[in-house]
């Protein structure tokens, strides 16, 4: 079970982190932009079916 201690942190790489990527989108041309915003699906496919392959091992 996670501690308090360990969501706090973890809540605050996921903000940071979350900044950070928003910071650099900002910086990238629309048509950049269009392109990750359109992978969006194909990353979480790809997510899942890594977290599957954990969840077998």
């Amino acid at each position: 079970m996670p501690t308090d201690e360990l969501l706090a942190e973890q809540d605050l790489v996921e903000t940071v982190w979350s900044g950070t990527i928003h910071n650099m989108m900002d910086r990238l041309e629309p048509e950049r932009i269009r392109a990750l915003e359109g992978a969006v699906e194909a990353l979480r496919s790809l997510e899942g079916a890594l977290r599957e392959e954990r969840a077998e091992r």
